[in-house]
């Protein structure tokens, strides 16, 4: 085989080369997610919420808003592409209170993600907590800090076997 520039390229050289060509891009690829689970964007609409979360999340806002504090929903409820994708990049988990209409993640108004100290997580968290809310979850070892949901997440179990055991919404009647 005779390359453009002048020089010999043998049937194994060619070989493998093709062959490392193949692997960079089986390297690369990113399979897509099945379209089975739906769209792995991010939900952002309240509607989509469950009560009584709704409307204490509703409630949240608002006093983030009496406050001054400028934020925006980055996400609500979450459908299970979107679970196993955030699952699969080390940001999220699948059996997440997002999955449930329970949960939403919320970031402030501006270009920049701000640091633990910022005022941002210390409104938010004092308007999460007024309401009854669960703000700053921690897990994989870290704080969530847009992290909002209506139970703690030592109920998690307790949430997920009531869901599908079709209890949910008598339990979501206690709260």
């Amino acid at each position: 085989m005779r390359a453009s520039r002048g020089w010999f390229v043998s049937k194994t050289e060619a070989w493998l080369l093709t062959l490392l060509g193949a692997l960079a891009v089986a390297v690369t690829f990113k399979p897509p997610i099945p379209q089975a689970f739906g769209s792995a964007q991010p939900m952002r609409s309240l509607e989509r919420l469950r009560e009584p979360f709704r409307t204490r999340a509703r409630a949240m806002l608002a006093r983030l808003d009496a406050q001054g504090v400028p934020y925006f929903v980055h996400e609500t409820d979450r459908n299970e592409a979107r679970a196993r994708m955030l699952t699969m990049r080390g940001t999220g988990i699948v059996k997440s209170q997002h999955r449930l209409g329970l949960a939403m993640d919320v970031l402030p108004a501006r270009g920049s993600w701000p640091n633990a100290s910022d005022p941002f997580w210390a409104a938010l968290d004092e308007a999460a907590l007024a309401e009854g809310l669960q703000h700053g979850v921690r897990h994989r070892g870290t704080v969530d800090l847009p992290h909002v949901q209506l139970l703690e997440p030592s109920r998690d179990g307790e949430v997920w076997a009531a869901y599908e055991s079709g209890r949910l919404d008598a339990l979501l009647a206690t709260v």
